[in-house]
């Protein structure tokens, strides 16, 4: 998805360039007085407003139910561990903050239902493996979700209609998530660091996509020339990419 920003972006506007030096996250939209400097938040899950906000959701609700099951989409192909760790490192840290009230588990469903779910810890099997241990009001919280969405509204109630469990579903505005990103935005533009996970590519990338988020998200203020051919072993679709981007200094 940040590709798919930075690619927008790209098209629409133009990087500064001042005495042979490119700040790529600098740009500046042709024809027009309008500049900005682009910059992202890329790692917020774990931050504590997403564990105070289901907490205070939670708060309320345990009275009734003797489980949790914390659902997820489940995600294929690159960085798919390193999602499955920070869903399941938040589940503990909430439960951890509720100083583990009920037992719970964690499962994983397919997003949109366009395919079985391929894992073992999928809804059915989870709740079947808590009903073993007579737990049978269970209560499954939407974890990777933090506003009404078409997950939430749609498709796990269709997932859960037969189960006999109740669905805990965020609500369209929560005043600890909006006070949490504002600190969150504050501390971004004050000058915090971008995360390491924004500058890691898979190994042996070399996609013009990944190098250009990196230069303008991650930026580091190097020659033009140098932008797309860093790191590079001379593919020619980057180097068209980079003569592309020049612009008189």
């Amino acid at each position: 998805m940040l590709n798919i920003a930075v690619k927008a972006l790209d098209e629409q506007t133009k990087p500064l360039s001042k005495d042979g030096i490119c700040s790529m996250d600098y740009r500046v939209r042709t024809m027009s007085h309008v500049s900005f400097r682009c910059s992202t938040i890329d790692r917020w899950s774990s931050h504590p407003a997403i564990i105070n906000f289901w907490y205070n959701l939670l708060c309320t609700e345990l009275k009734d139910h003797d489980s949790l099951l914390f659902v997820a989409p489940q995600m294929r192909g690159y960085n798919s561990s390193g999602y499955m760790r920070e869903i399941w490192t938040t589940c503990y840290r909430l439960m951890e903050h509720m100083n583990e009230a009920v037992p719970w588990k964690l499962a994983w469903f397919s997003g949109w239902d366009q395919w079985p779910a391929t894992t073992l810890e999928s809804i059915n099997l989870q709740l079947y493996f808590l009903r073993r241990e007579k737990r049978y009001r269970t209560l499954v919280v939407p974890i990777a979700l933090i506003m009404p969405s078409f997950e939430s509204e749609s498709l796990l109630p269709n997932i859960l209609q037969n189960e006999g469990v109740d669905l805990l579903s965020p609500p369209g505005f929560s005043p600890v998530l909006a006070h949490g990103f504002a600190e969150l935005i504050k501390n971004h533009l004050m000058g915090r660091r971008a995360s390491s996970q924004l500058l890691h590519r898979c190994k042996f990338c070399f996609s013009s996509r990944c190098l250009l988020r990196e230069a303008m998200l991650a930026p580091k203020e190097i020659p033009l020339n140098e932008i797309f051919l860093k790191n590079t072993l001379g593919n020619g679709e980057l180097i068209q990419q980079q003569k592309r981007l020049q612009i008189s200094a």
